[in-house]
């Protein structure tokens, strides 16, 4: 089988999706390798790893050190139901346009005004990303926290409220995609975007935040080569 390459991650999860509900992959039994299934599907491995993850997230699918990656021994019933969750991904696509738009205007607004004590929070939630990028638990929390504390700078209270919608999807989304490469891009543009706005550079710190968001993996097909393009991309059909 060799997928569509329009948007392989979504095509990838389609497959192994369609191998669970239809049995060829039962609860508790493991499921093909990594390498074996981008070869299947002629696709990256990179593209494999990523729908892997997305469903180990959503506890459809579960990985030993050493052994594997396994169908969870739960019920089909359950298996359906986690499934559907995950594949809700319109849904996610939505979240990340509302974050692009969202967070790019509060980088642009927050330039002129920032305040010394988030700059320094800021810059301190850059520092932890670095001492414990191995660490994919605290990455999560200080790529969270970073994110929060722009947040919390507009002194805006719809915007604040959205946090907690906006911090359960950075948490999901670093879960999925979490290795060594996206921690190294996410440093380099958090520290982008204190560095412009340290120095009153909005549409800089704005560009860093656009993106930033949009080249995070994920099978939503932003295009991240100009803003132009992202921005183009944005509410595309």
């Amino acid at each position: 089988m060799e997928i569509n390459r329009v948007n392989v991650v979504s095509e990838v999860l389609k497959h192994l999706e369609s191998n669970i509900l239809t049995g060829v992959w039962k609860p508790g039994q493991k499921i093909d390798t990594e390498i074996s299934l981008s070869k299947q599907l002629n696709v990256s491995r990179a593209s494999v790893h990523s729908a892997i993850q997305q469903l180990a997230a959503t506890g459809v699918l579960e990985s030993h050190q050493g052994r594997g990656t396994f169908v969870r021994s739960i019920s089909i019933m359950e298996l359906q139901n986690r499934l559907n969750t995950s594949s809700n991904r319109a849904s996610l696509r939505k979240m990340m346009e509302f974050r692009i738009i969202l967070e790019g205007a509060i980088c642009r607004g927050l330039a002129s005004n920032i305040s010394p004590e988030t700059l320094a929070e800021l810059y301190r939630h850059v520092d932890d990303l670095i001492k414990n990028r191995e660490n994919p638990q605290i990455t999560k929390h200080c790529d969270m926290q970073f994110h929060r504390a722009l947040y919390i700078a507009t002194q805006n209270e719809l915007i604040i409220q959205s946090l907690n919608v906006i911090c359960d999807e950075i948490e999901r989304s670093h879960v999925m995609n979490y290795s060594p490469t996206t921690i190294e891009s996410t440093i380099q543009y958090h520290k982008k975007i204190a560095d412009c706005l340290s120095v009153g550079d909005g549409e800089g710190a704005r560009e860093n935040m656009i993106f930033h968001l949009a080249s995070t993996p994920s099978d939503m097909p932003f295009k991240v080569d100009s803003i132009a393009a992202i921005e183009t991309n944005l509410f595309a059909k």
